[in-house]
Order: C-alpha cells, then structure tokens, then sequence
C-alpha cells in the first residue's frame, strides 16, 4: 500500500466569525465539523465559493476567510463578514486600513502580555459617551476562581480561562477606584488583587457571592465566568440586581471548543451580557465592557 492510499486523518475544524456572527454550512448551523485533513485552507475557500459557507441561515452572507490556524487534530478558520467594513472613529489615522482582525490581534497581545493601563486606555476609546477618569461609582468585581476555570481559553493554546479573567478584573480595578474584588469557588473571598487568585478544585457557588456582593450596596458590578455554573436562578439574580438600578456587566469566557449562546439576557434588557473567545469576540467585549464603565 503506497502513502497514496493511506486515507487522510479526519480533524476538527471549527468557523469563528470576526464580531461573533454564527457559521453556516449549507444552510444548517455549523460551529464546528470534522473533515479530512488536507489543504484547510483550500477547502474553507471552495465552501465559500460554492455558496455553502456562509454568515447566515439563507445564505446571502458570504465570509472572507482570514486563515485557518491550529495543529494537532484542532484547527479553526477565522472569517469576517464580507460585505460588511469596520470602521473606527476612534483610532489616530493610519496608512492602512484598520479591520476587526487587526483589531482582535491587538487586544488579544495585550491579554497575554498583561499590558493592563493600555487596555483600559483602549476601552476608554472604544466608550460611545465622554467618561470621567478613575471613575468613583462604588464598585464589586466578581471573579470566578472554580475549578472549570483551570481550562484552556484556546484549543491548543496554555492560556486559561482564569488568566484572561484576572486580566479583565485587574483592568476593571484599573478603571474604578472605588471597586472591591470578591473571587468566588466553593465560597466567596474578599481579595487585595486579582493577580494572585488560582481556581479551586470545586466547582463556582454563584448564590453565597452573589449575596455577598449585595451588602456592599453596589451602583455598578462586573462579574467574569466561564459560565459553566451559571444557572437560571443566578442569572435571575443579575437581572434583578440590573433592573434595581445596578449596572451589571457579565463577561463569560468560553473555551475555543465550547458554544456561545446560553447566557443571553432577552428578558433583562438591563443586563448586559457578553461571551468571549479566541478568535471572534474581543472587540465586542471591548465595547460593551466600555459602555458599561
């Protein structure tokens, strides 16, 4: 049997849409499939040119494929719309064009080399209304340190859900001068910083932090989890937080395989929601997490 013969290994190819716009292969929801490992890249682009690949269920969206990455067995092909140019009033002038992919590299740098005052800078950007700097509003940062935060944030990358989730709590601390941290496992713990907190072998408990957090009376409140034990009745918490006069922003940080989607807050207009991964969410999250500051 000559090497010609040998049948390709099949591996996991996942689409992730710049802005977080879902994936459609034939019509049918497809955030991930399995496909015999050949040219990715090839293939991604034959999708898109028959028609098959697309930004929505009817197939009037057509993606521009920005590269497939990955290895072993895991790969992803990131797109962005392309009918669709993103414009920045914000950014100085530059010689080249600004897209969201650039975007998305750059915010993703700054996570993984903990450049906190540049991030915050950048938010302070993104804000569509004039904020005050180091604003006094009294503030409680939620930190989930459970034990599904110990997982990777990327397929194939070392970089944990709690580090990127440290990085967003020292960022918001960063923001509020009047904020307190309040990390929470199996039970709730008040903390100094963020940069130390490591996840417990037990599983997140949102009902005792959720409490805890209340008696401080709070105007605004970000919580940051990976949403694994979010259930309905802390979310109905939020959201009555949020309709009370809070201002409550939550960050979830999902896994590069893990799908988006099941935290939404339809019935809570006040709540803001945003769900964050490697490749698809960033600038979304910067500017939500913007306005909310």
């Amino acid at each position: 049997m000559t090497e010609a013969d040998v049948d390709p290994p099949m591996v996991s190819l996942a689409f992730r849409a710049m802005g977080g716009a879902h994936a459609y292969l034939e019509g049918k929801p497809a955030s991930r499939i399995y496909i015999e490992k050949r040219d990715l890249r090839a293939q991604v682009q034959e999708y898109i040119a028959e028609g098959k690949l697309t930004l929505d269920p009817e197939g009037a969206r057509s993606p521009r494929l920005i590269e497939v990455e990955g290895r072993g067995g895991f790969y992803v092909a990131l797109l962005e719309d392309g009918e669709v140019r993103h414009e920045n009033v914000n950014e100085p002038p530059s010689m080249q064009p600004l897209t969201v992919f650039d975007e998305e590299r750059h915010i993703l740098r700054l996570i993984t080399e903990d450049r906190h005052q540049e991030f915050a800078e950048l938010a302070g950007l993104y804000s569509s209304a004039p904020r005050r700097q180091g604003s006094t509003d009294r503030t409680v940062v939620l930190l989930d340190r459970g034990s599904a935060m110990a997982r990777p944030w990327g397929l194939w990358d070392e970089l944990q859900k709690i580090r990127v989730a440290r990085f967003l709590a020292v960022s918001a601390a960063r923001l509020h001068v009047n904020s307190t941290l309040l990390s929470f496992g199996g039970t709730p713990r008040w903390e100094h910083s963020a940069e130390y907190v490591t996840p417990d072998d037990a599983e997140a408990v949102w009902g005792p932090a959720l409490a805890e957090a209340a008696l401080v009376d709070p105007e605004k409140l970000l919580a940051v989890s990976d949403g694994s034990a979010l259930s309905p009745e802390p979310m109905g918490t939020l959201a009555d937080l949020s309709e009370s006069g809070v201002q409550v922003q939550l960050i979830v940080v999902h896994g590069l395989d893990e799908e988006t989607g099941s935290h939404d807050a339809d019935s809570a207009p006040d709540l803001r929601v945003s769900e964050l991964r490697n490749g698809g969410d960033l600038v979304r999250m910067v500017k939500d997490l913007a306005d909310w500051v």
